[in-house]
């Protein structure tokens, strides 16, 4: 605006200038490591750590970005110009209500800071020792603890917003005030000014600005033990060997679990710049498993192989979400000589999914883009109208700029309770020189192919929406245009996560 008028979009806000490149930190770190030999066969250990770490985050303003917002035609603060261009033109009176959206920076109360505490806890408790000669033995029991909390400043409430545009004359006072406040629903409503440049007051602010707060844990649990012994002291060896078997022998059980829980001000998505709903998260799992691993040397001080060893390993692992997985690996190392040694190795590998992937509620996001490639006609990708209509373009919308001032676009996130574990093979072959004509030198040239199954991940936003552009129907479903035919203004997802 300038002055009481509306003036022509012809500007964008730099809102980079005033985030942080690098956020203010203050840590405070204690660890402790100790350990006594109760006797020949039992040594007691522990390891005690603590961290607490303080950070501030600070970007641009908070605002009313965009929101669909409902502006009665009757707005006191309006002046004739600006109803005319908000209402008039279009055929409404003072007694309708407009919808627009609002685009208005709160650059009067000050930028966005976000404060991010943590502490950690960490400790272990074990007994090691060695049974006899032959075989030795390692227990333990961790615990680790993650205490989060964030406390959010100066963002705007979303409801606060609606209810200060709805200004109207007091008709007792003749003052400017909220009608909810003259409706008694809301008495403390003080009337939001965007209508005349400079007339944001601390007042308004005040009322306007909420603050968030979320705090959560992360704990961790392990029991872990097992026996390692050397089989050769029994005879058990290959006769061109000359050190037997090695083995390990083992159990280990796990237990993860997260609880994240936004006050009612994240969880109901009313801060104006959070861009959606910050549902709370809560869920656990645990894993029993067994492990066994061997190391067999086949050859060893011959010509042509000064050492050949064969590892060996496998893991059973059971969740208690009904998975059960089989982790294996087999690696072979031939050294010729002191100075030429070969490798090879595969190895089978699971992931189970994390707490986030598996429980996270579904709510709304942000996800960046540089552009929406049906954007002003398809400018700048190419695409025609034909294949931007797959995504909800309509022709009316066509050859309208679609792009986000700030790259950021919507989309909707969760977690899904049915996945199961990933899987990957990777094998790898490797050579090590050590020439002897070059002292000190080493070189190592190695090769690795790595292929992943059902992988967890999530297919990219732009990937879908390009996808569905480009012809791939099941992909359309899941792009969902607002009423001006964009991805980025408003939201068309209520807070329970659910599109209306």
């Amino acid at each position: 605006g300038n002055g009481n008028e509306f003036v022509p979009f012809n500007d964008l806000f730099n809102y980079g200038a005033l985030n942080y490149f690098q956020r203010p930190d203050k840590r405070y770190t204690l660890g402790s490591f100790a350990h006594y030999e109760i006797n020949n066969h039992v040594e007691a250990y522990t390891e005690l750590m603590y961290m607490n770490d303080q950070s501030t985050s600070q970007i641009a303003p908070s605002g009313t970005f965009f929101n669909n917002t409902n502006i009665p035609c009757s707005n006191a603060f309006m002046s004739d110009q600006q109803f005319e261009a908000l209402c008039g033109q279009y055929g409404l009176t003072e007694d309708d209500v407009q919808t627009a959206y609002l685009g208005k920076r709160n650059v009067e109360g000050g930028n966005r800071q976000d404060e991010l505490e943590y502490n950690t806890f960490r400790g272990v408790f074990g007994l090691r020792g060695e049974i006899n000669d032959t075989w030795r033995y390692d227990g333990y029991f961790q615990y680790a603890r993650v205490d989060y909390s964030d406390t959010y400043k100066n963002d705007l409430n979303i409801n606060n917003i609606q209810r200060a545009l709805d200004a109207v004359v007091d008709p007792d006072t003749g003052d400017i005030v909220c009608q909810s406040a003259l409706d008694g629903n809301d008495p403390n409503c003080v009337p939001y000014n965007v209508f005349q440049e400079g007339a944001i007051t601390q007042e308004q602010i005040d009322y306007l600005t909420i603050p968030l707060y979320a705090d959560g844990d992360t704990e961790q649990t392990v029991a872990s033990a097992y026996v390692e012994g050397t089989l050769g002291d029994y005879g058990v060896k290959l006769p061109w060997a000359d050190n037997g078997v090695d083995v390990v022998i083992g159990v280990e059980y796990r237990k993860e679990s997260m609880s994240f829980s936004p006050d009612q001000g994240y969880s109901l998505g009313l801060g104006a710049g959070q861009g959606g709903a910050t549902q709370a998260v809560s869920g656990s799992y645990d894993v029993k498993e067994g492990f066994l691993e061997a190391s067999v040397p086949l050859v060893e001080g011959k010509d042509w192989a000064e050492q050949i060893v064969l590892d060996g390993g496998y893991r059973y692992s059971d969740y208690d979400y009904g998975e059960t997985t089989n982790t294996y690996g087999i690696r072979l190392g031939w050294a010729i000589n002191q100075q030429v040694k070969l490798r090879g190795s595969y190895q089978r590998a699971v992931r189970g999914p994390n707490i986030q992937e598996l429980f996270l509620p579904q709510g709304l996001n942000l996800f960046d883009m540089a552009a929406d490639p049906c954007s002003d006609a398809g400018a700048e990708s190419g695409y025609t109208f034909e294949e931007c209509a797959r995504s909800g373009i309509t022709a009316a919308q066509w050859g309208r700029n679609f792009d986000s001032p700030a790259g950021q676009y919507n989309y909707l996130q969760g977690g899904n309770p049915d996945l199961s574990p990933e899987k990957s093979d990777t094998y790898t072959y490797g050579i090590v020189l050590t020439p002897d004509f070059l002292e000190g030198f080493t070189m190592t040239i190695d090769y690795y192919d790595i292929k992943i199954e059902d992988g967890i991940s999530e297919l990219s936003q732009e990937f879908i929406l390009t996808e569905c552009i480009e012809g791939n129907d099941s992909q359309c479903a899941n792009v969902k245009r607002g009423n001006n035919g964009d991805l980025w203004v408003g939201s068309n997802v209520d807070t329970s996560g659910q599109i209306i």
